[in-house]
């Protein structure tokens, strides 16, 4: 699991590096004012303001289709993975999601973390300004259909632990970005 920082300095690839991981608060110019106690506000002329949240968080970040996705679609969906090809030239599918993030779960416990959460990443348009948490990412990485793990750790390094082999509930593809993904009922 890497840090924020890690993502937010990965410069060199523009699939996984976004100098904007991290703030807790975003606000672009003129939204800044100065309100004084007798009534008068008073606008700051700033290019952007941002503040950060703690930095000592890890990231785990998956492509995921969650039961969020396919509930919004008017139909079932057809998700093309090729905005991902530069990811790699495999793709692990895990057929058990559920397993996976206890079996997660379950390791960062062992390790003593306490503090950390899975869930769907919530994609916020180009004006947004306002409040981020560390599941909201500017809407250029909508094609990400991310899930991440976010947890709190006390040193900002990477973590690396091992959960075992996942064969049980997992398969590995060759992946030129030439695959769809299409929901049909069972």
């Amino acid at each position: 699991m890497n840090t924020v920082d890690y993502y937010r300095k990965c410069n060199n690839n523009l699939q996984v590096g976004d100098r904007l991981e991290g703030p807790s608060y975003y606000y672009g110019p003129g939204q800044i004012s100065l309100d004084l106690p007798n009534g008068v506000s008073i606008p700051v002329n700033i290019k952007s303001f941002e503040t950060w949240f703690n930095q000592n968080i890890n990231l785990y970040c998956l492509f995921g289709i969650t039961q969020y996705e396919v509930n919004e679609a008017q139909s079932m969906p057809n998700i093309s993975l090729y905005p991902l090809k530069d990811f790699g030239d495999y793709m692990c599918i895990i057929r058990d999601p559920e397993t996976f993030i206890k079996r997660i779960s379950a390791k960062l416990e062992e390790l003593g973390y306490h503090s950390y959460i899975c869930r769907r990443v919530e994609y916020v348009d180009k004006g947004y300004q306002g409040e981020i948490t560390p599941y909201m990412k500017r809407d250029i990485y909508r094609h990400q259909h991310e899930i991440r793990f976010v947890v709190d750790n006390t040193v900002n390094e990477s973590l690396k632990f091992e959960i075992g082999s996942i064969e049980d509930i997992s398969m590995i593809m060759p992946f030129d970005g030439n695959v769809n993904v299409q929901f049909k009922p069972l």
